[in-house]
């Protein structure tokens, strides 16, 4: 019967916590954060310098196997939402211009803030931003944001 007498180099110097395999990326890592890489290179790591005398039980292989499986499928519902929300937002703009441009040659009441009303016929509309600006006739270049608007209609 064969006989292990000893693992050399188990849990210090060259397979230590200084090991190649498991040192952060230098470039994207943020001690902060664990993302999909470094949580399967710990994995690996841990699967490649375990004790061969007490390996890792069944129960915690899977339960880990499990973790990440969550994580790569969070990291992918992130994907989609992000992917979501950029179609939202670039959808919103361009109703919000054509809102904008429909506006124009119309007469509209504008109420600001602090109680003022400007009427008046809508010259251009311009989009900065997230937000529509009008151009009222005679209000001499002032531009007003079209949530301002509170009543449109043709002249």
């Amino acid at each position: 019967m064969n006989q292990v007498t000893g693992v050399s180099g188990y849990g210090s110097g060259a397979y230590g916590a200084q090991s190649p395999a498991i040192a952060p990326e230098t470039s994207a890592w943020n001690p902060g954060e664990l993302g999909k890489s470094e949580f399967l290179k710990l994995l690996v790591a841990q699967l490649s310098y375990q004790d061969p005398l007490s390996p890792m039980t069944d129960n915690a292989f899977i339960a880990q196997l499990a973790q990440f499986s969550s994580l790569e499928q969070l990291a992918n519902l992130n994907g989609e939402f992000a992917g979501l929300r950029s179609a939202t937002e670039s959808g919103l703009a361009r109703s919000l211009a054509l809102t904008a441009l429909a506006m124009v040659g119309m007469q509209a009441t504008v109420r600001l803030g602090d109680g003022s009303a400007f009427t008046g016929t809508v010259e251009a509309a311009r989009l900065l931003g997230s937000t529509a600006l009008l151009r009222l006739a005679g209000q001499a270049g002032l531009e007003f944001d079209i949530g301002a608007v509170e009543e449109v209609r043709r002249p």
